[in-house]
């Protein structure tokens, strides 16, 4: 979080997106469902040394896939928590993207800002393209493309419409 400890970006900024809290939502409910999952396995670990040896077969068994969910679960959740850390850190480098071309007044580039502000990223992504944006900035950040990968990582492909996004 670099860039949060460098001011790029506050953590409002970055919480107050529907996409953020998606990300926070899914991970708690995949961690709640790992807690649930390991609650049932240190039972059935219980349940097997007090049961006949057929039942405990059977308990085994349970176990066994109990212990699958738990991996499954455990890797869902892994995979959202790195696919967060990649939207961070691309709302991060946007962030400071907007911020280097503060001296920039153009209509569209103060509208990419509020919508920033916003946490609106779906929006942002019909605002900014990264073609338009370098013909309409200094030669100094003309070879400074915006990050507009992270809205591929972000938002489903039918909602990619600027072309810069289309070849991802």
């Amino acid at each position: 979080m670099q860039g949060i400890k460098d001011q790029a970006i506050t953590p409002r900024q970055l919480t107050v997106s529907d996409e953020y809290q998606k990300y926070i939502h899914d991970i708690q409910k995949h961690t709640e469902a790992i807690k649930s999952i390991n609650s049932q396995i240190i039972g059935l670990q219980l349940a097997i040394t007090k049961v006949d040896e057929s039942t405990q077969l059977i308990l085994q068994q349970n176990l066994e896939n109990l212990e699958k969910q738990l991996l499954r679960k455990s890797e869902e959740k892994n995979s959202l928590e790195n696919t967060l850390t990649t939207f961070v850190s691309n709302v991060i480098q946007l962030a400071q993207q907007l911020s280097q071309t503060r001296s920039l007044d153009s209509n569209r580039l103060q509208k990419a800002r509020a919508l920033f502000e916003e946490g609106k990223y779906q929006e942002l992504n019909k605002v900014l393209n990264e073609e338009d944006l370098s013909r309409q900035t200094s030669p100094a950040l003309a070879g400074q493309a915006l990050p507009l990968a992270w809205l591929r990582d972000s938002l489903p492909r039918h909602l990619w419409v600027t072309p810069a996004l289309k070849g991802y």
